[in-house]
C-alpha cells in the first residue's frame, strides 16, 4: 500500500497546477472500489528511481576497481535526478537502497574508503562516478577519466 501511495504522490507532484492535482485526487476519492495498478513493476521502478539511475549512461561506471564516496555518489544521483526530472530521494535513503540491494547491483558498501584528502569515508566499491559535481566546464559537468580514481586500492 505504501508504494501505491508513493506512486500517487509522485503523480500529484508532476501536475502543473493545483487544480489538476485536486481533480486527480477527487477522481481517486470518487472511486467506490479499490483501484489497481496495471503495471506494478513500472510503478515501482518509477517511484524508486535508484534502479533507473544505476542503469543510466554518462553518470556512473561499474567495475571491480571502481569506488566512490557516499557524498560523491549522492551528488551524482541528485544531479541525475535534476537533469532527468525525477524527485530525488534523500541521500540516506539512496544509500539504504544501495545497501539493501548490494548483491543485485554488484556493489559493496563500506565504511573504509580513503578519500583524496586522506580521510576515511563511507562509500561503495564496484561503482564509480563519471562526472564531478565540484565544478563546471564550459560544456556542463566535467567528465572524469574512470582510471583516475583516488579511491582505488
Amino acid at each position: 500500500m505504501k508504494k501505491i501511495i508513493e506512486a500517487c504522490i509522485d503523480r500529484i507532484l508532476e501536475f502543473d497546477t493545483q487544480e489538476e492535482a485536486a481533480e486527480y485526487l477527487e477522481a481517486l476519492r470518487n472511486k467506490k472500489t479499490a483501484f489497481r495498478i496495471v503495471n506494478r513493476e513500472a510503478v515501482k521502478k518509477d517511484a524508486n528511481n535508484v534502479e533507473l539511475f544505476l542503469e543510466s549512461k554518462g553518470y556512473i561506471t561499474r567495475g571491480p576497481d571502481c569506488s566512490v564516496s557516499s557524498k560523491e555518489l549522492g551528488d551524482v544521483y541528485h544531479t541525475w535526478c535534476e537533469e532527468n526530472a525525477y524527485p530525488a530521494l534523500k541521500s540516506k535513503t539512496l544509500i539504504e537502497q544501495l545497501v539493501a540491494n548490494q548483491e543485485k547491483y554488484g556493489i559493496q558498501y563500506t565504511t573504509h574508503l580513503i578519500n583524496s584528502a586522506g580521510r576515511q569515508v563511507r562509500g561503495c566499491k564496484g561503482i564509480g562516478s563519471l562526472i564531478t559535481t565540484s565544478g563546471f566546464s564550459s560544456g556542463g559537468w566535467q567528465q572524469v577519466d574512470p582510471d583516475d580514481n583516488p579511491f582505488k586500492t
